[in-house]
């Protein structure tokens, strides 16, 4: 790590350092112990006197994509910046940058049904991507991966009740086609038809998030966590839907 007398001190890198720091929302110790250096160190590179090796560089720019603090549709073009500004030794890894920034490529996991066959059994399947339970959080970045974990816990609770209520008026509108005279102009009405087109979710099963995992990072919506997240839950629904087909065969 170069350091500089006080004369030759990069106040514009220092001050990008303290703003990107108080944007994440923590104290220079709290961001030390992220990072796994020195309070001094953090103190340094806010002042301008030293630059963080890359590897902690890395550290924080991933922490700062974490929490969003780089401008929406602009974080490549900011962490360049910051790369080039930082004076490293090593070039910025484009492919480690892409994976970081780009978005979740959308999956299509389950071929569609008939929506017109009233036979077909409905499953609604939902996979928890982040643990409903964690460690009590003794920080700002770990309090608010608690929120958003409660936030999907609550979420989940009141999908499934939803549901049950718009299966009842699924019923309802299958009792009234019922009722209706063939030619009666209300089949022709677009939100009657439109009302039509739902149809029962048969059943709703909840797979639970088992991988352990310290302080979940719930807040976190990088590709890498995303999809470290896709493969726990993948290898959760195999294990519990297996464990469900064994008690009900």
């Amino acid at each position: 790590m170069k350091r500089y007398s006080y004369s030759e001190r990069d106040y514009a890198f220092g001050q990008l350092m303290l703003t990107l720091r108080t944007t994440i929302g923590l104290t220079q110790a709290g961001l030390a112990d992220r990072l796994g250096v020195s309070r001094r160190a953090v103190a340094e590179w806010e002042a301008g006197s030293s630059y963080p090796k890359a590897e902690r560089l890395r550290q924080l720019i991933e922490l700062g994509v974490q929490l969003q603090v780089f401008p929406a549709g602009r974080e490549a073009e900011e962490i360049r910046a910051l790369w080039r500004t930082a004076h490293q030794k090593v070039l910025l890894d484009e492919a480690w940058l892409h994976d970081l920034v780009a978005p979740p490529v959308p999956l299509q996991l389950f071929p569609q049904a008939d929506p017109d066959n009233l036979d077909v059994e409905r499953e609604l399947i939902v996979v928890e991507l982040i643990p409903m339970q964690s460690q009590v959080p003794v920080n700002l970045i770990e309090v608010e991966d608690r929120v958003t974990q409660l936030l999907y816990s609550s979420k989940l609770t009141l999908d499934e009740k939803l549901f049950q209520k718009m299966n009842d008026y699924v019923d309802l509108i299958q009792q009234i086609d019922q009722a209706l005279p063939p030619g009666s102009t209300i089949r022709q009405l677009p939100g009657y038809l439109e009302l039509k087109r739902h149809r029962k979710i048969d059943s709703f099963l909840v797979i639970t998030m088992t991988t352990p995992e310290l302080h979940s990072g719930a807040s976190d919506f990088s590709r890498a966590a995303i999809e470290r997240r896709i493969a726990s839950g993948y290898h959760d629904a195999l294990t519990q839907l297996e464990e469900f087909d064994r008690r009900w065969s």
